[in-house]
Parts: C-alpha cells; structure tokens; sequence
C-alpha cells in the first residue's frame, strides 16, 4: 500500500470511530432525557422547612471557599447509619440553590 492509501484508510478509521463515538453519545442523551428530575426537584422544595442545612450553609469557611473556587469539591462527612438525616437528593438540590441564587 502507499502513502495516500495508508492515508485513506487511517481517515476512514477515524471516521467510523467518531460516528460509533456519536452514536453512544446519542443514545445516551436520549436515555437521560426520559428521566425527568423536576418532579424529584418540585416534591423536595415543598418539604423544605426553614433553617434546614444552616449548619452547611451559615458561617461555614469551607462551604465559602467551595462557592468561591469554580469546578473544587466539598466533601460532607457523616456518620454511615445517618444518610438519611441529610439525603444526597438534598444536598444536590442544596448545591443547585446555592449555585443558582448565591447569598
């Protein structure tokens, strides 16, 4: 084979690659958009009472600097039989406040 050939070949590869790549992502995309996260969303903002996640949220060095830092991680520690005192739905939409409605 020559150059142009090799040339040739080594596109189309990368072609198919790239489509079989879109695809995934294609088929993906549709999955995640069956999945409607406003009810989830909806049905925990009406359970929100005040001062819940004011521990969080109020004074808290670490809470500021996470807000501050673009793209950095918090880590919330707890106890392993107390997930439930503070859900990770709750903490999600307690990021997707924050983010959306800084204080």
């Amino acid at each position: 084979m020559n150059i142009s050939t090799n040339n040739a070949i080594s596109a189309l590869s990368n072609a198919v690659e790239e489509a079989q790549k879109d695809k995934k992502r294609k088929e993906l995309l549709d999955w995640l958009s069956k999945i409607d996260p406003s009810k989830n969303f909806n049905s925990a903002r009406e359970k929100h009472e005040s001062g819940t996640g004011d521990w969080l949220l109020v004074n808290n060095k670490d809470f500021e600097l996470w807000k501050a830092v673009p793209n950095s991680l918090l880590w919330l520690n707890g106890k392993g039989e107390c997930h439930s005192c503070f859900p990770k739905d709750k903490v999600w939409l307690l990021v997707q406040l924050v983010r959306e409605n800084p204080f």
